[in-house]
This record gives structure tokens, sequence and C-alpha cells, in this order.
């Protein structure tokens, strides 16, 4: 409802800065008024047809993908000049629609939003980087010192559609990176398991030595889709975790396994996942950790990073966390991220004192098929004895 009434809200503000904009066009000339009149009101009238086929559920929503990159560039450059156009009245205390010059730097900047966008959608969301972090323990036992980790997370497969050659450029980058181990912290589809079909054969290249291991995200309950049947929904889920044992990897639902190398061993548990409301609470915690040496060098896989702080700090003694979740919500500037006003620990490496936590900002994109700054990421994850 939320994404609706936002939906609802950005359509008004873009209205009103067409407004202005029609204005300052129409002093240019009739005809470069005419003409973004004829744009405003086109942008408008798929604006109202976009929130109304939302609104009402008549398409399958990771349908309307590409729709919602179309919103937003129509609007989000609009509400950003509408804030140039306040923040540069004030100080002048003129009628701002009169000053050429300051109107025309306000489109200058408006351009660079547009650019940035058009960048995140075209270029931006297949950018893989590779980010490394290096985690030094004394518990850590002397065999493995080194032990090379390559962390994945939130692949969404779905919005490949049947578009292979990303999905293999990031299998073939995982192999290239020589991982002793391999860990993927969920979602790797939006909803459904039919939307691994098109990668059935790429993903199940990934190898490592010591295995591949995964965990469930929010969005492989398929809790997000309009189910026909009960029992449609319980088969998905199923076929998903069949689908990924097939390819060789072990999911780790509420469980743990001891990796052992040269006679030292250390624990590896998963739980399903665990996120705040309004997320739902698969994971348990408790059922994975009771029975694990906790003498043991412990790293723990779940998808929502808010439960490193609820309950792995508070609760237990694991070394190393690894989540996924945030995407950063696909949109980062340095340091700065709209996903820092919802999770304290969005992305990268945070410490409390021996614990770790690694928040991987994920491959894939959902809701909006862009990525600006929040490139997709693979993490290579060294263990150092300290």
């Amino acid at each position: 409802m939320w994404i609706l009434l936002g939906g609802i809200l950005f359509t008004i503000l873009a209205v009103c800065a067409d407004l202005i904009l029609y204005q300052f066009f129409m002093q240019l000339s009739k005809t470069a008024g005419i003409i973004y009149a004829v744009f405003g009101l086109s942008s408008l009238i798929f604006c109202l047809a976009f929130i109304t086929i939302y609104g009402l559920h008549l398409i399958y929503f990771h349908d309307l993908r590409w729709a919602v990159f179309a919103f937003l560039l129509l609007n989000v450059p609009k509400l950003f000049f509408l804030l140039f156009w306040l923040l540069a009245i004030f100080p002048f205390k003129t009628s701002f629609g009169k000053n050429k010059l300051k109107m025309y730097l306000c489109l200058i900047l408006d351009l660079v939003v547009i650019g940035m966008i058009i960048h995140g959608g075209l270029i931006g969301r297949t950018r893989l980087i590779i980010k490394k972090a290096e985690i030094p323990s004394e518990r850590l036992p002397d065999s493995f010192d080194g032990f090379r980790i390559v962390h994945f997370s939130d692949f969404h497969l779905g919005s490949f559609g049947k578009r292979t050659q990303f999905v293999q450029r990031v299998v073939n980058r995982i192999n290239g990176l020589h991982p002793d181990i391999v860990f993927f912290t969920g979602d790797i589809v939006n909803d459904r398991s039919v939307e691994l079909e098109p990668f059935l054969n790429i993903m199940g290249q990934i190898k490592a030595p010591y295995g591949v291991y995964s965990v469930l995200g929010n969005h492989d309950y398929g809790d997000y889709y309009d189910w026909e049947y009960p029992e449609d929904k319980i088969q998905n889920l199923k076929r998903l975790q069949k689908i990924q044992e097939g390819w060789g990897w072990v999911i780790l639902n509420n469980e743990f396994v001891y990796i052992e190398k040269d006679g030292d061993r250390i624990a590896l548990l998963g739980v399903e996942n665990w996120g705040d409301p309004p997320f739902q609470q698969y994971g348990n915690l408790r059922e994975a950790y009771e029975e694990v040496d906790k003498d043991a060098f412990a790293i723990l896989l779940s998808h929502n990073p808010i439960h490193w702080s609820e309950e792995v700090l508070p609760d237990t003694d694991i070394d190393l966390t690894l989540s996924g979740h945030t995407h950063a919500f696909q949109i980062r500037f340095g340091n700065i991220s709209p996903a820092a006003l919802r999770y304290r620990d969005w992305a990268g490496l945070y410490q409390e004192g021996e614990q770790y936590l690694y928040v991987n900002q994920g491959v894939g994109n959902t809701f909006y098929p862009m990525r600006i700054g929040a490139f997709p990421e693979l993490t290579v994850i060294e263990l150092r004895k300290k």
C-alpha cells in the first residue's frame, strides 16, 4: 500500500514540476512550450495507467519491472528539479521562472539525475565488482589460516528473464576467484522456482573443493506471489530446493555441519529466513546452534543482517555471520545509501568485539531494474589466524 501511495505522491509532485517547466519553455518559444506540454501530458497518462495496473494487480508485479523503471525515469528527475528550483528561489528572493540562468542550472542538474538513472538501468545493474575482506581470529584453527570464501547473495534470477549472458559471467567469475568454499545467502528467485529454468545448466557450474552451501531468503518462499492453491506454494519451495541440490549445493535449513581440513574443523550453520516485520521469520537459530561445539570457530549464513544484532550478538559466540537482503537499496554513493534509513548494518564488514558480520549487496535486482553505485557484488573473504 505504501508503494502505491508513494507512486501517487510522486505523480502529483511531478505534475507540479511539469507546470513550472511548461511556463519556462513557453517563455522560450510557443513551440517549445507545446512540445513540453505534449510530453508532460503523455507522462501523466502513463503514470496514471501504471498506478492503476499496479494498484489493481492486473499484471504480475515482476513483469512490471521495466514499467517501474520508466515511472522512475519520468518522475524522479522532476522531483529533483522541483527540489533544485525551491532551493534556488529562497536565497535569491526573486521570481525564479524569470531568471533563465538559474533555471538552466536546475535543468543541468536534472540531466545529471536522468543520466544516473539511465546508467543504472543499462550498465550499473550488470557491472560486477569484487570486494575483499579479511577475518582475523584467535579461535581459527591453524589449518584454516588463509581459507578462501566466496560469498554472493540475492541473485533474483527471474529478473534476468531468459538472458543468460550476465549469469554465466558471474558463475565464471566465481570459479575464477578459486574459492575453497562458496556461500550463497538467499533469494535465488523473485518468487517462483520456474524462474530458475533458463539457468539450470549454468548455476550448477559453480564448484569449490569444500562445497557450495546456501540458505533461503524471503523471496524464495513464494510469499509475494498470488498462488491459486496453497499446495502450489509448498510444491514451489520443494522444487526450488531440489533444483539447488541438483546443482550440488547444500541447503542449510536451521542446521549445521562441520568443515574439516587437515584434522581441524570449523562449524558452518545456516538458518532459514529470519527477518523483522513485515518479513516472515522461518529461521530458528537455537535449533541450528544448540549442538555446535562452542569452542569451534563458527560461521553463520543468515539472509537478513538484522538477525546479527537481534539474536547472534546477544545470544551466541558465532565468529562470522554472512548476510545479504538489503541490496544497499540498489542506490549507493560511497558510504551513503537510503538503506541506512532502514538497516543499521546494510553493506560491507561490521565488527562487535570479536564477532563479525559481512553484508553482501547482492548480484541481481528487484523492484526496479537498476543499480546506481550499489553494483552487483561478489565478496572474497579470507580467514586469518590471529
